[in-house]
């Protein structure tokens, strides 16, 4: 396996890790502290992995991902 030289995205940013992926780094307000979410640009649309918890945290960080890099 080999290790991306990639830097962590900040709040509301996405880092692109290979052509048409990205990461999106959302922190939890518990112990486990965050969930990693990839986005592929494909054909037909935005595929999106969110393995996340549905909370208002949750929210703030898409809708800074909607409003920012997604607009």
């Amino acid at each position: 396996m080999t290790k991306l030289e990639v830097t962590k995205p900040n709040f509301g940013e996405l880092t692109q890790i290979a052509k048409d992926l990205y990461w999106a780094h959302f922190d939890l307000p518990f112990r486990l502290n965050h969930v990693n979410l990839f986005l592929m640009d494909t054909p037909k649309g935005i595929l999106i992995l969110d393995a996340g918890l549905k909370s208002d945290h949750s929210e703030e960080h898409w809708e800074a991902l909607i409003n920012g890099p997604l607009k």
